[in-house]
């Protein structure tokens, strides 16, 4: 079961990176939006740009590992989970609305954190055309904040 408090964390405002696998273990990263809300505390989920996708589709489909990092852009407190892959689908117009608020967030912590507010409005990287969201089941989850217990499995 993933930890209540990296539930409340992935809420943000986080930045997040997924990353899969191919055949040969060659590894697909892709910038990732978001947390795709689930039923229950077993799994977890990410939006992936549709430009980003097909590949992490493909590799996802001949290898079900996935891993996602998540980091605060305020403090740099930072997990990684790893799991397998379990459904991918279409965003539909409440995941829009979700990525939006998600990119807002971002962009509040990015001003916070001594970016000019004009400079994070023009950044390329908010343009997103659609999204697919990426649901897994967590079996890991490790600390990457830097210091002290980074590497260290978190604990329920």
């Amino acid at each position: 079961m993933i930890p209540e408090r990296l539930v409340a964390f992935l809420d943000g405002p986080v930045v997040m990176n997924a990353a899969s696998r191919d055949g040969r273990l060659q590894p697909h990263i892709s910038r990732a939006f978001g947390k795709v809300q689930v039923a229950d505390r077993k799994a977890i989920g990410f939006y992936v740009p549709r430009q980003y996708a097909p590949k992490m589709l493909d590799n996802l489909a001949h290898n079900k590992r996935v891993a996602l990092v998540a980091a605060d852009l305020t403090n740099f407190e930072t997990y990684q989970l790893k799991g397998e892959f379990e459904s991918a689908r279409e965003c539909g117009r409440q995941d829009c609305a979700s990525i939006d608020a998600y990119l807002e967030q971002i962009k509040g912590a990015c001003v916070q954190v001594g970016y000019p507010e004009d400079l994070v409005r023009r950044w390329a990287m908010w343009e997103y055309k659609s999204c697919v969201a990426v649901c897994f089941a967590v079996e890991t989850a490790f600390c990457q904040t830097p210091g002290p217990g980074t590497g260290n499995p978190v604990s329920q």
